[in-house]
């Protein structure tokens, strides 16, 4: 059997190119099947796919590509008519009913597929946990599935596209005359958050803690990379790195000692203190990225955010900034019940810390995402509700432009508001 496992990045660049659950469950499925990891970038990476000439597909997807998703499944039809297609990801797993958008599709897989995928395709039980198939049955009966171990799985693939996906990164922010890899080594988001696939995952499984790999496995992850590749920079893509304290102050007393390449973070005020932040300067940490969301404490409320003050943000920002190292802030703009005096407060607290920042001579970087209502979570339900979608959503543009008709904000509105953070 040889299974094909699609990444869309349509249009998009190279560096976004590398997905890292589908490189794990890959790296599952090589254990037992010949199956190769392919991204779309372009109409031509259609046919590379159906030249691979696999039995089975499993495409990994998101709601901001459900056009192309459409296309791709059509022509992988159109051209290997016996082949299953699956799709997986956050999309089918938060709104299964997206089965029913597509002719060609066979069935959806919820949750993480290492377990549930290499299952199926050894016995072609179709009453695995986790799949759904296009036969009438009931969409709440795929429960998702969660591996709760990670300590069990393989090492994720790295092959053609994490190369591309170094190279692409052509920036130099530390001097290091090369590109940047990505790494993720736990799973999992303590966060309710309503505008988030993560919160709506969390309560379909009941997991509200953050799984991981040991220190060990990590390391050696990191090593083994360093051998296949050149990078000059590491990013952590998990959602919260520093969720479990003493695993996390750990791993950076190990990296610190045989690793040391500079890095990036994601973490949140509420998960963090000056301790796990003076090892991350230690460690050789450059940036340090924490999500505000929003300044107003009633937007923050409505969006379900841990309950935080702006004078914590801040000081959490600053304490960043005096232990020399830069910051990035994730905010939202054009949430349900935001009016452009909410986002205000959101330029005011970002241009404070940028202050601080210049002061301490670091930087501050206010990362400004355009609200996208996904179906399936809190507020993207609550805007179907209300009937404030103003269009069809256009793929990979999601984030970028405003697609809501609201009381409370208009596209000029939002277009007014992004000037207003430094």
């Amino acid at each position: 059997m040889r299974v094909a496992l699609v990444h869309i990045n349509y249009k998009g660049p190279a560096h976004e190119g590398y997905q890292i659950g589908l490189a794990s469950l890959t790296a599952e499925l090589q254990k037992d099947f010949d199956a190769d990891l392919f991204v779309i970038n372009d109409d031509a990476d259609f046919q590379n796919l159906i030249d691979y000439k696999p039995t089975f597909v499993g495409i990994y997807a998101i709601e901001t590509y459900k056009n192309i998703i459409g296309v791709l499944t059509e022509y992988i039809k159109m051209h290997l008519p016996k082949t299953t297609i699956i799709l997986g990801g956050p999309y089918p797993t938060i709104w299964p009913k997206c089965l029913d958008s597509y002719k060609h599709i066979d069935g959806i897989f919820r949750g993480e597929g290492e377990l549930g995928l290499p299952a199926y395709l050894k016995t072609k039980n179709k009453k695995i946990v986790g799949f759904t198939w296009k036969n009438g049955n009931n969409y709440g009966v795929a429960k998702p599935l969660t591996v709760q171990e990670l300590q069990s799985l393989a090492t994720p693939y790295r092959g053609e596209y994490q190369r591309k996906a170094i190279d692409d990164c052509t920036w130099d922010k530390y001097d290091s005359g090369k590109g940047m890899i990505h790494f993720s080594f736990t799973r999992g988001c303590p966060c309710k958050c309503g505008y988030c696939a993560n919160s709506i995952y969390n309560k379909q499984t009941g997991n509200y803690f953050a799984r991981m790999r040991t220190v060990e496995q990590a390391i050696i992850e990191i090593q083994e990379a360093t051998e296949n590749f050149k990078f000059g920079t590491i990013t952590f893509e998990d959602d919260i790195l520093t969720c479990n304290y003493e695993w996390f102050l750990d791993f950076m007393d190990a990296y610190k000692h045989s690793i040391y390449i500079p890095f990036e973070i994601n973490t949140h005020t509420n998960f963090v203190d000056t301790i796990q932040l003076e090892s991350l300067a230690e460690a050789n940490c450059k940036l340090v990225r924490m999500g505000i969301e929003s300044g107003s404490d009633k937007i923050r409320r409505i969006m379900e955010r841990p309950r935080v003050t702006n004078e914590q943000i801040y000081e959490s920002f600053a304490t960043v900034h005096q232990l020399g190292m830069n910051t990035l802030s994730y905010n939202i703009i054009g949430s349900p019940y935001e009016t452009p005096e909410d986002f205000r407060l959101t330029a005011e607290l970002n241009n404070n810390i940028t202050h601080d920042a210049d002061i301490r001579q670091v930087t501050h970087t206010a990362s400004l995402t355009v609200f996208f209502p996904a179906r399936g979570t809190k507020l993207g339900e609550l805007c179907y509700k209300h009937g404030w979608i103003r269009n069809d959503i256009p793929d990979r543009v999601a984030h970028e432009k405003y697609i809501l008709n609201t009381p409370y904000m208009n596209e000029r509105d939002i277009h007014i508001c992004k000037g207003m953070i430094l």
